[in-house]
Protein backbone atom coordinates (compact mmCIF):
# COMPACT_ATOMS: atom_id res chain seq x y z
CA UNK A 1 0.00 0.00 0.00
CA UNK A 2 1.40 3.24 -1.12
CA UNK A 3 1.05 5.94 2.30
CA UNK A 4 1.60 8.97 -0.14
CA UNK A 5 -1.56 8.27 -1.74
CA UNK A 6 -4.24 7.91 1.06
CA UNK A 7 -7.48 8.48 -0.38
CA UNK A 8 -10.66 7.34 0.81
CA UNK A 9 -13.30 7.45 -2.28
CA UNK A 10 -16.87 6.32 -1.66
CA UNK A 11 -19.60 5.95 -4.23
CA UNK A 12 -23.24 5.26 -3.54
CA UNK A 13 -25.94 3.79 -5.45
CA UNK A 14 -29.07 1.86 -6.08
CA UNK A 15 -26.97 -1.25 -7.14
CA UNK A 16 -23.73 -0.94 -5.75
CA UNK A 17 -23.89 0.44 -2.47
CA UNK A 18 -19.60 0.77 -1.48
CA UNK A 19 -17.00 2.28 -0.94
CA UNK A 20 -13.09 1.75 -1.73
CA UNK A 21 -10.17 3.04 0.15
CA UNK A 22 -6.75 3.96 0.23
CA UNK A 23 -6.53 4.80 3.83
CA UNK A 24 -6.02 3.17 7.30
CA UNK A 25 -7.66 2.84 10.09
CA UNK A 26 -6.34 1.40 13.33
CA UNK A 27 -6.98 -2.66 13.14
CA UNK A 28 -7.59 -5.43 15.94
CA UNK A 29 -8.30 -8.09 13.86
CA UNK A 30 -8.04 -8.25 10.05
CA UNK A 31 -10.49 -9.48 7.68
CA UNK A 32 -7.74 -8.49 5.13
CA UNK A 33 -4.05 -9.19 4.78
CA UNK A 34 -1.18 -7.56 2.77
CA UNK A 35 0.58 -9.99 0.45
CA UNK A 36 3.91 -9.24 1.86
CA UNK A 37 5.95 -12.12 4.14
CA UNK A 38 4.82 -10.94 7.15
CA UNK A 39 0.80 -10.64 6.29
CA UNK A 40 0.57 -7.37 7.43
CA UNK A 41 -2.84 -6.77 8.37
CA UNK A 42 -5.17 -4.45 6.46
CA UNK A 43 -5.92 -1.37 7.07
CA UNK A 44 -2.88 -0.77 8.48
CA UNK A 45 -3.33 2.61 11.54
CA UNK A 46 -2.90 6.51 11.17
CA UNK A 47 0.64 7.32 11.60
CA UNK A 48 1.17 9.04 14.95
CA UNK A 49 2.72 11.88 12.88
CA UNK A 50 -0.50 12.57 10.80
CA UNK A 51 -2.74 12.09 14.14
CA UNK A 52 -1.07 14.42 15.99
CA UNK A 53 -1.27 16.89 12.95
CA UNK A 54 -5.09 16.79 12.75
CA UNK A 55 -6.02 15.92 16.20
CA UNK A 56 -3.01 18.68 17.78
CA UNK A 57 -2.22 21.28 15.49
CA UNK A 58 -4.84 21.76 13.73
CA UNK A 59 -7.76 21.90 16.33
CA UNK A 60 -9.74 18.47 15.44
CA UNK A 61 -9.56 17.38 19.06
CA UNK A 62 -12.57 17.09 21.69
CA UNK A 63 -10.93 20.16 23.77
CA UNK A 64 -10.58 22.86 20.94
CA UNK A 65 -12.90 26.03 21.74
CA UNK A 66 -15.09 28.04 19.25
CA UNK A 67 -15.64 31.14 20.23
CA UNK A 68 -17.91 32.12 17.35
CA UNK A 69 -21.79 30.67 17.14
CA UNK A 70 -22.46 28.29 14.74
CA UNK A 71 -25.07 30.11 12.82
CA UNK A 72 -24.59 33.36 13.11
CA UNK A 73 -20.97 33.50 13.49
CA UNK A 74 -21.45 36.35 16.24
CA UNK A 75 -18.63 36.84 19.01
CA UNK A 76 -19.64 34.45 21.98
CA UNK A 77 -19.07 35.20 25.93
CA UNK A 78 -17.96 31.80 26.33
CA UNK A 79 -16.53 29.09 24.47
CA UNK A 80 -18.17 26.33 22.93
CA UNK A 81 -16.24 23.09 23.28
CA UNK A 82 -15.82 20.74 20.31
CA UNK A 83 -16.21 17.47 21.90
CA UNK A 84 -19.47 19.03 24.13
CA UNK A 85 -20.79 20.30 20.78
CA UNK A 86 -20.78 17.31 18.24
CA UNK A 87 -22.33 14.29 20.83
CA UNK A 88 -25.35 13.35 21.13
CA UNK A 89 -28.51 13.49 20.85
CA UNK A 90 -27.56 15.53 17.72
CA UNK A 91 -24.39 14.48 16.60
CA UNK A 92 -22.44 11.29 17.15
CA UNK A 93 -20.12 11.49 20.26
CA UNK A 94 -16.83 12.98 18.88
CA UNK A 95 -13.41 11.68 19.79
CA UNK A 96 -10.02 12.54 18.85
CA UNK A 97 -9.15 10.71 16.13
CA UNK A 98 -12.37 10.86 14.37
CA UNK A 99 -11.21 13.32 12.05
CA UNK A 100 -8.46 10.96 10.20
CA UNK A 101 -9.83 7.41 10.26
CA UNK A 102 -12.09 5.06 9.16
CA UNK A 103 -13.60 4.62 12.18
CA UNK A 104 -14.46 8.78 12.58
CA UNK A 105 -15.67 8.82 9.18
CA UNK A 106 -18.39 5.38 9.45
CA UNK A 107 -19.48 6.97 12.32
CA UNK A 108 -20.24 10.37 11.50
CA UNK A 109 -21.92 8.66 8.07
CA UNK A 110 -24.19 6.52 10.32
CA UNK A 111 -22.52 3.46 8.99
CA UNK A 112 -22.52 0.56 10.70
CA UNK A 113 -19.20 -0.87 9.63
CA UNK A 114 -16.21 -2.27 11.33
CA UNK A 115 -13.16 -1.08 9.76
CA UNK A 116 -11.43 -4.00 10.01
CA UNK A 117 -13.80 -7.41 9.85
CA UNK A 118 -16.20 -5.50 7.17
CA UNK A 119 -12.99 -5.09 4.49
CA UNK A 120 -12.94 -6.83 1.48
CA UNK A 121 -11.20 -6.68 -2.02
CA UNK A 122 -13.92 -7.67 -4.48
CA UNK A 123 -16.22 -6.77 -6.54
CA UNK A 124 -13.72 -4.26 -7.88
CA UNK A 125 -16.11 -3.70 -10.38
CA UNK A 126 -19.07 -1.91 -10.92
CA UNK A 127 -22.50 -1.03 -12.90
CA UNK A 128 -22.81 2.51 -13.93
CA UNK A 129 -26.32 2.15 -15.67
CA UNK A 130 -27.06 1.39 -11.49
CA UNK A 131 -26.47 4.93 -10.66
CA UNK A 132 -23.87 6.41 -8.33
CA UNK A 133 -22.20 9.18 -7.23
CA UNK A 134 -18.44 9.33 -6.25
CA UNK A 135 -17.17 11.49 -3.98
CA UNK A 136 -13.66 12.38 -2.06
CA UNK A 137 -14.62 11.83 1.51
CA UNK A 138 -10.67 11.77 3.37
CA UNK A 139 -7.97 12.58 1.85
CA UNK A 140 -5.00 11.87 4.54
CA UNK A 141 -2.25 13.87 3.23
CA UNK A 142 -1.22 15.95 0.12
CA UNK A 143 -0.40 13.59 -2.92
CA UNK A 144 -2.92 15.34 -5.29
CA UNK A 145 -3.41 12.10 -8.25
CA UNK A 146 -6.81 11.49 -9.96
CA UNK A 147 -9.66 8.98 -9.43
CA UNK A 148 -10.62 7.77 -12.74
CA UNK A 149 -12.97 5.05 -14.32
CA UNK A 150 -11.69 2.20 -16.47
CA UNK A 151 -13.96 -0.42 -18.80
CA UNK A 152 -13.89 -3.77 -17.62
CA UNK A 153 -15.15 -5.78 -19.95
CA UNK A 154 -14.34 -9.33 -18.35
CA UNK A 155 -14.44 -9.50 -14.71
CA UNK A 156 -12.01 -12.48 -14.78
CA UNK A 157 -9.26 -10.97 -16.64
CA UNK A 158 -6.05 -9.66 -14.95
CA UNK A 159 -5.09 -7.44 -17.50
CA UNK A 160 -4.81 -3.86 -16.16
CA UNK A 161 -5.68 -1.28 -19.07
CA UNK A 162 -3.30 1.15 -20.77
CA UNK A 163 -2.85 4.36 -18.80
CA UNK A 164 -4.35 6.28 -22.09
CA UNK A 165 -7.40 3.38 -21.11
CA UNK A 166 -8.21 4.98 -17.46
CA UNK A 167 -10.09 8.56 -17.28
CA UNK A 168 -10.86 11.33 -15.09
CA UNK A 169 -13.70 10.92 -12.15
CA UNK A 170 -12.97 12.85 -9.38
CA UNK A 171 -10.11 15.47 -10.69
CA UNK A 172 -6.70 15.84 -9.06
CA UNK A 173 -6.79 19.46 -8.15
CA UNK A 174 -8.62 19.76 -5.30
CA UNK A 175 -9.66 23.12 -5.99
CA UNK A 176 -13.75 22.19 -6.10
CA UNK A 177 -13.54 21.51 -2.49
CA UNK A 178 -13.02 24.89 -1.69
CA UNK A 179 -10.83 23.74 1.43
CA UNK A 180 -9.82 26.43 4.07
CA UNK A 181 -7.62 26.26 6.81
CA UNK A 182 -8.48 27.25 10.37
CA UNK A 183 -7.84 31.37 9.32
CA UNK A 184 -10.18 30.57 6.47
CA UNK A 185 -7.59 30.95 4.23
CA UNK A 186 -6.81 28.72 1.36
CA UNK A 187 -5.21 25.30 2.35
CA UNK A 188 -2.92 23.73 0.19
CA UNK A 189 -1.34 21.16 2.60
CA UNK A 190 -3.63 18.33 1.74
CA UNK A 191 -5.65 16.42 4.87
CA UNK A 192 -8.81 17.83 2.84
CA UNK A 193 -11.34 16.74 3.40
CA UNK A 194 -11.63 15.09 6.71
CA UNK A 195 -13.47 12.42 7.97
CA UNK A 196 -15.98 14.40 9.65
CA UNK A 197 -18.23 17.86 9.66
CA UNK A 198 -16.51 20.58 7.84
CA UNK A 199 -17.18 22.90 10.51
CA UNK A 200 -13.32 24.14 11.48
CA UNK A 201 -13.10 23.36 15.14
CA UNK A 202 -11.87 26.86 16.18
CA UNK A 203 -14.70 28.69 14.69
CA UNK A 204 -18.08 26.53 13.95
CA UNK A 205 -19.18 28.96 11.79
CA UNK A 206 -16.78 28.40 9.30
CA UNK A 207 -17.04 26.04 6.68
CA UNK A 208 -13.60 24.68 6.00
CA UNK A 209 -14.66 22.58 2.70
CA UNK A 210 -17.20 22.06 0.20
CA UNK A 211 -18.24 18.62 -0.56
CA UNK A 212 -18.96 17.26 -3.99
CA UNK A 213 -20.23 14.46 -5.33
CA UNK A 214 -19.80 13.27 -9.23
CA UNK A 215 -22.61 11.51 -10.98
CA UNK A 216 -22.16 8.16 -12.56
CA UNK A 217 -24.48 9.36 -15.16
CA UNK A 218 -21.12 10.93 -16.48
CA UNK A 219 -19.67 7.65 -17.18
CA UNK A 220 -22.60 6.05 -18.76
CA UNK A 221 -23.27 8.95 -21.56
CA UNK A 222 -19.75 8.96 -22.10
CA UNK A 223 -18.37 7.89 -25.57
CA UNK A 224 -15.55 5.49 -24.41
CA UNK A 225 -17.67 3.82 -21.56
CA UNK A 226 -18.54 0.48 -23.45
CA UNK A 227 -21.50 -0.55 -21.94
CA UNK A 228 -20.77 -3.42 -19.53
CA UNK A 229 -18.88 -2.45 -16.35
CA UNK A 230 -16.42 -0.03 -14.92
CA UNK A 231 -13.52 -0.17 -12.17
CA UNK A 232 -11.89 2.68 -10.68
CA UNK A 233 -8.21 3.99 -10.28
CA UNK A 234 -6.17 6.23 -8.49
CA UNK A 235 -4.16 7.53 -11.56
CA UNK A 236 -0.42 7.75 -10.44
CA UNK A 237 2.00 10.54 -11.37
CA UNK A 238 5.59 9.96 -12.37
CA UNK A 239 6.11 13.45 -11.25
CA UNK A 240 4.71 12.97 -7.86
CA UNK A 241 6.00 10.33 -4.90
CA UNK A 242 2.54 8.61 -5.80
CA UNK A 243 4.25 7.14 -8.95
CA UNK A 244 1.66 3.98 -9.15
CA UNK A 245 -1.34 3.71 -10.50
CA UNK A 246 -3.87 1.81 -7.64
CA UNK A 247 -7.10 -0.42 -9.22
CA UNK A 248 -10.13 -1.42 -7.41
CA UNK A 249 -9.50 -4.63 -9.24
CA UNK A 250 -7.18 -6.24 -7.16
CA UNK A 251 -6.00 -8.49 -9.89
CA UNK A 252 -4.34 -5.35 -11.59
CA UNK A 253 -2.17 -4.32 -9.18
CA UNK A 254 1.39 -4.46 -9.45
CA UNK A 255 2.59 -7.89 -8.25
CA UNK A 256 5.58 -9.01 -5.28
CA UNK A 257 8.38 -10.67 -6.04
CA UNK A 258 5.67 -13.83 -5.37
CA UNK A 259 4.26 -12.84 -8.57
CA UNK A 260 0.93 -11.79 -6.22
CA UNK A 261 -0.80 -8.52 -6.54
CA UNK A 262 -0.32 -6.06 -3.79
CA UNK A 263 -3.48 -5.59 -1.76
CA UNK A 264 -3.95 -1.52 -2.54
CA UNK A 265 -7.99 -1.36 -2.13
CA UNK A 266 -10.14 -2.09 0.04
CA UNK A 267 -13.73 -1.75 0.03
CA UNK A 268 -16.76 -1.72 1.91
CA UNK A 269 -20.33 -2.29 1.88
CA UNK A 270 -22.72 0.88 2.27
CA UNK A 271 -24.83 -0.23 5.61
CA UNK A 272 -27.12 2.97 4.74
CA UNK A 273 -28.60 4.68 1.64
CA UNK A 274 -27.57 8.11 1.03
Amino acid sequence: MSTSARRFVGWLGTCALSAVTLFAAPPTQAQVFQTDAAKTPLPQPVGMAEFNLVTGSWGWNTKTQSWKDPTTGAQLTAPITYGEYYSPPTYPQFVDGDAITLQGLFKWRGENIDPIKDAKTAPGYFSPTCGFTGQLLLMGGNCQVSFGWYNVEDPNSTTPPAATEIYEFIPKDPSYLNCLDENGAPKTDGFCPKAWDNRSPYNLNLKVWTPKAFDSGDIKTDPRYKGKYVGFALIGNPALSCKQTKYSMYAYNQKNLDGVPWVNALIYHSTVEW
